[in-house]
């Protein structure tokens, strides 16, 4: 029977450590808020790492941005 050649698939998959859903990139199961604070953060630390100069508060952001969301 179909169904339980497929249960039969599913189970020894699961137990073996296999999984037939495709990983998913961890940034997905994120909400938008978290995701922006790990910007926020990251850009902060942009910030610290230029020795707290002023003025590239747009390229920071968006630095971070592609490094987060790997962009």
């Amino acid at each position: 029977m179909i169904i339980n050649r497929t249960a039969k698939d599913f189970f020894e998959k699961a137990s073996s450590g296999q999984s037939s859903a495709r990983p998913r990139p961890a940034i997905k199961m994120l909400d938008r808020w978290e995701i922006e604070n790990m910007i926020r953060e990251r850009a902060y630390k942009l910030f610290e790492q230029r020795g707290y100069i002023h003025g590239f508060d747009l390229d920071d952001w968006l630095k971070a941005e592609k490094i987060v969301t790997k962009v």
